[in-house]
């Protein structure tokens, strides 16, 4: 009898399974007669077999990420991967989480460990410190324009760094507890967390630019380095601060300012030498053009003057020199002034100033890209938010604090001054301030770390969410959504400062957890849609510099509408330790929440992220569902969309418009002007051959090349 061939299935047989068509007329040979052959068709795993699957599936994700950074530093370098890396998860996920820690618990603490300052003190320092961030885009715009040494991204890396560690030196050290002072040396810790973060985005650009297949990858890197690090180290620094204090905590986020002070030191973004210097104009002269005209092009360089002029970059240009000195006058005229409620003017005069000044220049190169801008200001601006529930809900002392002060004690003394600032475990005992009898949250660095660790889990969940279920949403419908959801999750504040929620069982950790899971989602998905409007509408040739000024701006709004906040507070009287009408700013705060769904109305374009930028252009320049048609030019008595909007935020605004040539119903915009040369920098963005000028003919692609290949053959 010829032998049966064995199948493909023959390793899918169970024991005894393997033998001949002779032998099945016998039982299998089992260790034990009574136990009946197995039916599983798949084999059994031994202990080897399950260690193997157990470590393949433990190391999956890290020979992943291996894999991936290998891939990265093939194309650019160790050296350029190692400096996204520090830039963005040393300095901005470690380094700015723990200088946050150290600052909030110095600020707040009762003396002598902290500084004991009001919410309204330490809100107005925190944004007094934030001006840094808001004026993004005129670093890149120096850096590109005056390099040193030949160089427009590492040297600028190195000042930044030595900035920062002075300031936190100089703040660990307490050489000064002046409200000034104070915001001054934050104010250089910002510079120098703000300086790499724009150098950095501007080579990740360069990069993306010439090879747009790793967009993603470069991308990636730079989140991914900032979420790993600030949730692997939040709590760690939190813990670190509660054991050795806020100003111990300054020194250490002092020594990792040196990192970044290396990373800039030797070079590390790659950035090369530039192989000519660009010379003076020297056609203008004093006798034929002025004094003014002629020191100017002796100083300025040429592709400055261009670029101020240039029809398209000009305005953009122009904007971020008015967003700098805005933010710097709103910084320093907040100092200046006597009383809180000035403060508060000066937010409102600014949301006024930023509004004309974004839609005097956008609006000359894109009248969607000025709404979207206007509307990204109003977002942040209309919301008067201020750090007094944080001061509020922190804990004041320790459980093993039982020095409480006494309430009889003469006015200006040390005890009394305790008493008041004292409010926690067994200072809550008798203190006729506390609501209905309940203590106050009392939050400890450690539960506040575990709560910016889920912060930022949820806010990378909330954009994993956009991508996947909403982003075919149209811009107006997200927004309209995330809006009413903030003024909702916002009004449940009330439950907390009431203490409702103890009334109905419900813990404090528990409550606040609840939020800090939904608000970072919320905000994601409200965040997501208008940056993605902004660089959907961002033309050609300016889409660093414009982003970077965008993101400026956004930043700008929320310390705005903390400058309005301290006016609120002051004029609820809303003091410590009292906090009287914590509940009428809730409702304040929301229903300035609320308004903004106005303003998307009026100046969120009609789309999604699917549509065309020059549909949205078209439905602007014809007008859409979103203007306002209760505004006529004078005179003609005819519907004028492009200046609507204007109207409706400030009446002067009308007549800062530049006066254009009459628009002719139903003909196109005349097609913007064609920028032909060739790109050299981020933010410079161009290089023209003029008099005068000794540049080399060479492409960006070719440039980025060379500094690759010399990184790479670097020791």
């Amino acid at each position: 009898m010829e032998e049966p061939q064995a199948s493909d299935d023959a390793h899918l047989l169970p024991p005894g399974g393997d033998r001949s068509l002779d032998d099945l007329s016998s039982p299998p040979r089992m260790h034990h007669e009574t136990t009946k052959a197995p039916t599983d068709p798949l084999p059994q795993r031994t202990w080897w077999q399950a260690f193997i699957a157990f470590c393949d599936i433990v190391f999956y994700y890290p020979l992943q990420a291996q894999e991936f950074i290998d891939r990265l530093a093939s194309k650019f370098g160790w050296r350029y991967v190692g400096a996204v890396v520090v830039v963005y998860g040393f300095q901005q996920g470690w380094s700015q989480s723990w200088s946050m820690i150290a600052q909030y618990w110095y600020m707040l603490d009762p003396r002598p460990e902290g500084l004991e300052w009001s919410p309204q003190t330490f809100t107005m320092v925190m944004q007094f410190s934030s001006i840094p961030w808001q004026i993004k885009a005129i670093y890149g715009i120096i850096s590109d324009t005056f390099p040193i040494y030949g160089r427009a991204r590492s040297p600028y890396i190195v000042i930044a760094s030595v900035a920062g560690l002075v300031g936190f030196l100089l703040l660990a050290a307490e050489f000064t507890t002046s409200t000034l002072g104070i915001g001054t040396l934050l104010m250089l810790t910002s510079f120098a967390q703000s300086v790499p973060d724009v150098m950095v985005d501007a080579s990740v650009t360069e990069r993306i630019k010439v090879f747009p297949e790793l967009a993603t990858d470069l991308q990636t890197l730079c989140w991914a380095s900032y979420f790993l690090f600030s949730c692997a180290l939040a709590e760690p620094g939190a813990y670190f601060q509660r054991t050795w204090g806020a100003r111990t905590l300054l020194l250490v986020v002092a020594g990792l300012s040196l990192l970044t002070l290396y990373v800039g030191v030797n070079c590390w973004l790659g950035d090369r030498p530039k192989l000519s210097q660009e010379l003076p104009d020297s056609k203008v002269t004093m006798a034929e053009h002025g004094p003014v005209a002629a020191c100017t092009a002796a100083v300025v360089p040429q592709s400055l003057r261009r670029n101020f002029t240039d029809p398209l970059k000009g305005p953009v240009f122009k904007l971020a020199v008015y967003v700098t000195v805005v933010a710097v006058g709103q910084g320093l005229l907040a100092y200046a002034v006597s009383t809180d409620l000035d403060v508060s003017l000066i937010g409102i005069a600014t949301i006024f100033a930023m509004c004309a000044g974004s839609w005097y220049w956008l609006s000359q190169v894109s009248n969607p890209l000025a709404r979207a801008v206007v509307l990204i200001f109003l977002l942040g601006a209309s919301t008067p938010s201020t750090g007094v529930m944080a001061v509020w809900s922190k804990e004041t002392n320790p459980p093993w604090d039982t020095d409480c002060g006494s309430a009889d004690a003469p006015p200006g003394s040390h005890a009394l001054d305790m008493y008041e600032h004292k409010w926690c475990h067994q200072c809550a005992v008798d203190r006729p301030y506390l609501e209905h009898g309940y203590s106050r949250p009392c939050f400890d660095a450690p539960y506040l770390g575990l709560v910016s660790i889920c912060a930022n889990l949820f806010g990378f969940v909330g954009t994993l969410w956009y991508n996947s279920y909403f982003s075919h949403w149209s811009y107006k419908n997200i927004l309209y959504t995330t809006q009413v959801a903030f003024v909702v999750l916002g009004f449940t504040d009330l439950l907390w400062v009431y203490r409702w929620n103890r009334m109905l069982g419900l813990s404090d950790d528990l409550f606040v957890m609840g939020q800090e899971v939904l608000l970072p989602v919320i905000g994601r998905l409200s965040a997501m849609p208008v940056l993605i409007l902004a660089a959907q509408l961002c033309p050609d040739s300016v889409e660093a510099t414009l982003y970077a000024l965008i993101m400026g701006i956004s930043n700008m709004s929320f310390s705005t509408g903390n400058y309005v906040g301290v006016g609120l507070l002051s004029s609820l009287r809303v003091v410590t330790p009292w906090y009287n009408h914590m509940g009428i700013y809730v409702v304040i705060r929301n229903l300035g929440t609320f308004v903004t769904v106005f303003f998307i109305y009026l100046l969120c374009p009609d789309g999604s992220p699917k549509t065309p930028a020059t549909e949205m252009q078209s439905r602007s320049q014809h007008g859409d569902q979103s203007d306002l048609k209760w505004a006529y030019n004078y005179g003609s008595g005819e519907a004028h969309p492009d200046r609507s909007v204007v109207w409706a935020l400030w009446p002067l605004g009308y007549w800062w418009r530049p006066k254009t040539e009459p628009e002719v119903k139903g003909r196109a915009p005349p097609p913007p002007a064609s920028h032909s040369t060739p790109v050299d920098s981020v933010y410079g963005e161009a290089v023209e051959e003029t008099e005068g000028t000794e540049e080399v003919e060479q492409t960006a692609a070719e440039r980025m090349e060379e500094e690759i290949a010399d990184a790479k053959a670097a020791p």
